[in-house]
């Protein structure tokens, strides 16, 4: 009677460990189909991610190439229009300058008052 009860318990103990074994097959195989989806997933984000950035990045830089050497001309332009103006500025200062020292009797407005 003990050993009838004792394999009783035994067979018993083995059917639960090996559905038990076979339930968790099936959760880790679900679960690794989960995991391997949402790697992929994120994979394909990261991927997507990165070409969206490295077209951003040829296009700033492109965009950059063709904007420098315009805006080089610009400010060059607008320096040697600028020295133009102070060169003539300069002209008209010292031919006041010379005009006055010719002729000391004339003198400026704001002196006469």
């Amino acid at each position: 009677m003990k050993r009838v009860l004792i394999c009783l318990v035994a067979v018993y103990c083995l059917l639960c460990f090996s559905m038990t074994v076979s339930a968790s097959d099936e959760v880790k195989k679900t679960s690794d189909e989960g995991i391997s989806a949402d790697a992929k997933e994120v994979k394909a984000d990261a991927v997507k991610i990165y070409k969206e950035s490295k077209d951003a990045i040829v296009r700033d830089v492109t965009e950059i190439k063709e904007n420098v050497p315009k805006d080089l001309k610009e400010a060059k332009d607008s320096l040697i229009q600028q020295s133009k103006e102070i060169k003539e500025s300069a002209k008209q200062e010292l031919k006041e300058i010379r005009d006055n020292m010719n002729n000391p009797s004339l003198k400026p407005k704001e002196d006469c008052k």
